[in-house]
């Protein structure tokens, strides 16, 4: 074979393992991580690195179930088996083939592990299955213990304390000790020591002291791993290090790190608290589990690999309003690199921050901790740090060593809004002399200011107008020289174009300005009748209320004063012919004889447009007709009579239905008008109506229409929905004797929760509280809690949030993060119990759609005798149950 052609060939083979899955390569007792996709993957990948017997321990993956596995690893030590974990009620397909591959001929089934299971292990050909279960945890650790042979010593644990019981696991399986579990008051149970010594595991307050044993204890579940691997016999030529919040890789690492008398060193995930008191003797390092579960800067900072500090950059990102315990991002010399791991190298660090790199320092109150970059919990509102852009510096001591970062930006906001996109926006000219006025055009003028108002925002196919006053959105441009920033005001500084951001939540929009020097002058009309409708002509029989605006030649609002030249006064009267600026540009045309007449609009000598104007002498009413009034835009709200305007619950044009589907809990108003009609078909007012509620409305049921606000009023007919879903028919004669029937639908579409996922409450123990926080999935802020897992009728733009001083969910509308008057309740969480629960046998409750408030707190705490049950439901708006857990209560 040619020398060409070998090299080919060895570059095929390179490329096709380089594309290979890494799972297709076996883990080996020297790699440094073991690691898989998740728990089962990981405890493969930690089986696949030592060499084990015809063995296999096969314990329950579930979080909730790690308890029962408290004592396992000694027997999986004894008998030199993995533990592999499967979730209790399904055999995982990858462990079915390991128990294949490592040719077990013998499984042991752990605890909480369905028979399902169990029989489906028992049908691989070869396999023998004993399953090691009892009705509690105690029963299950002593139906684990009864294989040992001959203890030399056991370990007393907590009988919850499950990270305490993994601290000593790879030492009692290399040295063969039972691990025991105390009583649920603490005590030990002396009948149950076994071997010669006898060791403590945690505090005094789960394992209560015992004459002749030595306590391996500190104050939490890091504190007591580091007595255990200081007061044990360990080798540290290898340590594993795993993650100590869910404890479950180091459960399935004990067996190997018995293999070398290694410990098992928990993480807390940003340090190793024990790693500094034994870091002199360590020899490799090994992490369990992924970089999520065991960062790579915690094994950095265990093993003191930092090396020489030359730069260090704070990273731009992105920082919620009120979410807890967020640190700024950093590199030293281009990688990520743990506080505790620059510490351990004698570096200090310093963060700092100002609102422009300038004033580096001026905010310092943004953190919590500036000695570790610790954001504050809760930024915006009285007493906090304002949300926006912040300029951020990290200064790096050591000694005489100095290293400083640049000035990098940071921007606090909130992150957890659900809105998906932005449809439109609201720019108003600060500087116009109609003062305020809303723009229309992407044309500014260099020296102007404007002001963005408002957005609307969209999230599926609902929309909301968000308003800066009341809930800030951010602005950004993408060049200060041409256009700059303040807020929401934005100021023209140059020609040129520029891009203006805005964003609300993870919703952004982008518009493109144009800044120009020419300044503004008038070149245009637009004549509007006072409901906001812009008409270009128009035929009248009886006087007619107008107003006007001037235009600039960008097609944005100038002034509302102008005059007018018309050409037929015999026809028509104009009042007044000169409208003066700041009166609104409201104009009245009076009919005189038949005939059209013409109107040209000037500001100055410049003519700004015509309008041609019919009369007719007709004004006999031959024809009426119903017409649906929509109320789409603010100005057509804002023309609506106070009357109406008055009506309760009435705020804005969104309370105003465009077809004849109300909604109870949002559009629930209809306006509908009667015109009179000549035969020319010109409109010659609106008619007067009769109606009685109870002759002429027809409901599916009583209360599908409110009766004291249906009726005719200031002109219009106002159907209003009442308090039940359903249909009405509306009859009424006009006073030509025409009737008129309308059929509505009324429905209940405002916000409610559809469904909402609830975790499954944790198995009752001697003195265990609970409150909401056992089923309610969350992420903890600075304010009240955002649940996860709801799913609303419709979409939302905001996050939604659990008050736990009323247990009522809701749509925080303001992101004030608290629930106010203006957020939307969704539905509410209610806890009761039956039978006997803490020390009662009276039913207790938790909740209730906040007629209760100061709940924040409250909790059932069971007893000893307690034989019940705790019951958590969530219930919608209209009071149905939408999801539900409960837990069994016997002490």
């Amino acid at each position: 074979m040619s020398k060409t052609k070998k090299i080919a060939i060895l570059a095929i083979i390179a490329m096709v393992l380089t594309m290979m899955p890494a799972a297709l390569f076996a883990a080996t007792a020297d790699d440094t991580r073991l690691a898989g996709e998740d728990r089962i993957a990981t405890a493969l990948e930690i089986a696949s690195a030592g060499t084990w017997g015809n063995t296999v321990v096969l314990a329950p993956a579930d979080q909730a179930n790690l308890v029962d596995s408290l004592a396992a690893a000694p027997l999986a030590g004894q008998e030199n088996a993995p533990i592999l974990l499967t979730f209790k009620n399904e055999l995982d397909a990858r462990v079915k083939a390991k128990i294949v591959e490592l040719k077990a001929s013998k499984v042991y089934v752990i605890g909480a592990i369905s028979d399902a299971v169990k029989n489906e292990v028992d049908a691989i050909e070869g396999v023998e299955v004993e399953k090691l279960s009892g009705d509690s945890r105690w029963e299950t650790a002593d139906a684990i213990n009864a294989k040992l042979v001959n203890p030399k010593g056991t370990f007393v644990v907590g009988y919850n304390a499950i990270p305490d019981a993994l601290s000593v696991a790879s030492f009692a399986a290399a040295n063969n000790y039972a691990i025991v579990l105390a009583n649920a008051d603490g005590s030990v149970p002396a009948d149950k020591l076994v071997g010669d010594v006898t060791y403590l595991v945690g505090g005094a307050s789960v394992v209560k002291d015992y004459n002749g044993a030595t306590r391996l204890g500190g104050a939490d579940r890091f504190a007591t791993n580091q007595a255990v691997v200081t007061g044990l016999a360990f080798s540290f030529d290898r340590v594993y290090v795993a993650n100590g919040l869910s404890m479950v890789d180091a459960l399935a690492a004990s067996p190997l790190a018995a293999k070398y008398n290694a410990p098992v060193l928990l993480s807390n995930g940003s340090s190793v608290p024990a790693g500094n008191a034994v870091k002199d003797k360590l020899g490799m390092v090994i992490a369990l589990g992924g970089t999520n579960a065991v960062p790579e800067a915690v094994i950095e900072a265990l093993t003191g690999e930092l090396g020489a500090v030359t730069v260090c950059a704070v990273v731009a990102k992105d920082y919620d309003d009120d979410t807890k315990n967020q640190y700024v991002d950093f590199t030293v010399n281009g990688k990520k690199v743990s506080i505790e791991a620059l510490n351990a190298a004698g570096w200090d660090l310093e963060f700092s921050a100002g609102k422009t790199k300038n004033k580096i320092g001026e905010n310092d109150d943004i953190f919590a901790d500036k000695t570790i970059g610790l954001l504050v919990d809760k930024f915006g509102g009285a007493g906090n740090p304002d949300t926006g852009d912040y300029y951020v510096q990290l200064t790096l001591t050591k000694g005489t060593d100095v290293v400083i970062s640049a000035a990098t930006k940071i921007t606090i906001k909130n992150l957890n809004l659900a809105a998906t996109g932005i449809s439109d926006y609201e720019l108003y000219n600060t500087n116009s002399s109609l003062a305020n006025v809303k723009m229309n055009s992407t044309k500014l003028v260099v020296g102007e200011k404007y002001e963005f108002k408002q957005i609307t925002v969209t999230a599926g196919s609902s929309k909301e107008d968000i308003v800066y006053a009341t809930t800030p959105f951010t602005v950004k441009t993408s060049d200060a020289g041409i256009i700059s920033k303040s807020g929401n005001e934005i100021t023209a500084q140059a020609p040129g174009t520029a891009t203006i951001t805005l964003s609300y939540g993870n919703a952004s929009k982008a518009i493109s300005f144009t800044v120009v020097n020419d300044a503004r002058e008038a070149k245009g009309i637009k004549v509007k009748k006072t409901d906001g409708t812009v008409v270009t002509s128009l035929k009248i029989v009886a006087a007619t209320d107008l107003k006007a605006e001037v235009l600039d030649q960008y097609g944005d609002p100038f002034s509302d004063g102008f005059t007018i030249e018309n050409s037929n006064t015999t026809v028509l009267t104009v009042t007044p012919l000169t409208v003066t600026p700041g009166a609104g540009g409201e104009f009245t045309l009076t009919p005189g004889k038949k005939g059209t007449a013409t109107l040209t609009f000037k500001s100055g000598t410049v003519k700004l447009g015509t309008f041609v104007v019919t009369v007719s002498d007709d004004d006999t009413v031959a024809k009426t007709e119903l017409v649906l009034h929509k109320v789409d835009t603010n100005s057509k709200f804002n023309a609506l009579p106070k009357p109406i305007k008055d009506l309760p619950g009435v705020a804005s044009k969104d309370n105003f239905s465009a077809d004849t589907t109300l909604d109870i809990s949002d559009d629930n108003y209809l306006l509908y008008k009667v015109n009179k009609l000549n035969e020319a078909g010109i409109v010659l007012g609106t008619d007067t109506l009769a109606f009685d509620f109870d002759d002429d409305v027809v409901q599916s049921k009583a209360d599908v229409l409110d009766s004291t606000n249906t009726g005719f009023n200031s002109g219009y007919l106002v159907i209003a929905a009442g308090t039940e879903k359903g249909t009405a028919t509306v009859k009424f004669k006009d006073s030509y004797g025409k009737l008129y029937t309308i059929r509505v639908t009324v429905v209940n579409e405002g916000y409610n929760i559809k469904s909402i996922s609830l975790k499954t409450p944790a198995t009752s123990d001697f003195g265990k509280s609970y409150k909401w926080s056992a089923v309610v999935n969350y992420t903890s802020t600075g304010n009240d809690p955002i649940v996860t897992g709801v799913t609303l009728n419709k979409a939302a733009a905001q996050e939604i949030r659990f008050s736990p001083d009323s247990y009522q969910f809701y749509i925080d509308k303001d992101s004030s993060g608290d629930l106010s008057p203006g957020d939307t309740l969704v539905g509410y969480l209610v806890i009761t119990t039956t039978g006997k629960v803490a020390g009662s046998n009276a039913v207790t409750t938790i909740g209730d759609n906040g007629t209760t408030t100061g709940l924040t707190g409250s909790s059932i705490t069971t007893q000893t005798g307690d034989d019940g049950t705790i019951i958590f439901k969530v219930f919608d708006v209209n009071d149905k149950v939408v999801a539900s857990k409960s837990v069994k209560v016997e002490l």
